[in-house]
C-alpha cells in the first residue's frame, strides 16, 4: 500500500511538473516502459533510416 501511495504521489508530481507541455504522464510498470521504449526505438530507427540521416 505504501509503494501504491508512493507512486500516486509521483504521478500527481508530475502532473503539475508537466503542465501543458503537451506531455501524457501514465503509471506503467518497468516492463510495460521497456516494451514502450523498445517500440519507440525500432519506429525512430525506422524513420531516421527512411529520411537518410546519418550520424556525423
Amino acid at each position: 500500500m505504501r509503494q501504491l501511495r508512493a507512486h500516486d504521489e509521483l504521478l500527481i508530481r508530475s502532473k503539475s511538473v508537466f503542465g501543458n507541455t503537451g506531455v501524457e504522464v501514465i503509471g506503467s510498470s518497468a516492463a510495460e516502459l521497456a516494451l514502450r521504449i523498445k517500440s519507440e526505438m525500432a519506429r525512430l530507427g525506422k524513420l531516421i533510416k527512411d529520411a537518410g540521416i546519418r550520424d556525423e
